[in-house]
């Protein structure tokens, strides 16, 4: 193999390893902002998934607090929803995304944003007798009424 030949292949190699590196940081980049990007929101969505998921047991018939705090009107973004949802405070139960997919949860988030927040909230209080039994007692203290 003579010398020229032998550089020749090599400077093909060379331009093969910078156009491969090319297309995978062009794929990398891609890829990133394909998963930075906003999604959709879909009020009309989310105002069905509100109704048909449990969130309302706790916050209210259209988000203005019951046992849990108003949601109505709030500030926090779709991302620290997803947040809460996934792995929540308190008393709230977690929901994988498998029962609760993303995408719900931002349309959720955009149907209770669109409603007036609640100028003002006290949790719902259970009455129970005095000699209630400990596990009723417990079901309440939890919010789980």
């Amino acid at each position: 193999m003579t010398k020229v030949y032998r550089d020749g292949i090599m400077a093909a190699g060379r331009r093969a390893c910078i156009v491969l590196l090319g297309l995978f940081v062009l794929l990398a980049l891609t890829t990133t902002m394909a998963s930075a990007a906003p999604r959709a929101q879909d009020p009309v969505a989310g105002e069905t998934a509100w109704g048909e998921l449990s969130c309302k047991n706790c916050h209210g018939e259209s988000g203005e607090g019951m046992w849990a705090g108003p949601l109505a009107g709030h500030e926090k973004t779709a991302e620290e929803w997803i947040s809460q949802v996934r792995t929540p405070r308190r008393n709230m139960p977690s929901y994988t995304v498998d029962k609760v997919p993303d995408q719900l949860i931002i349309d959720v988030h955009a149907y209770l944003t669109e409603l007036e927040k609640p100028a003002d909230f006290s949790p719902a209080q259970a009455d129970l007798p005095a000699n209630a039994p400990a596990g009723q007692q417990l079901i309440v203290d939890k919010k789980c009424v």
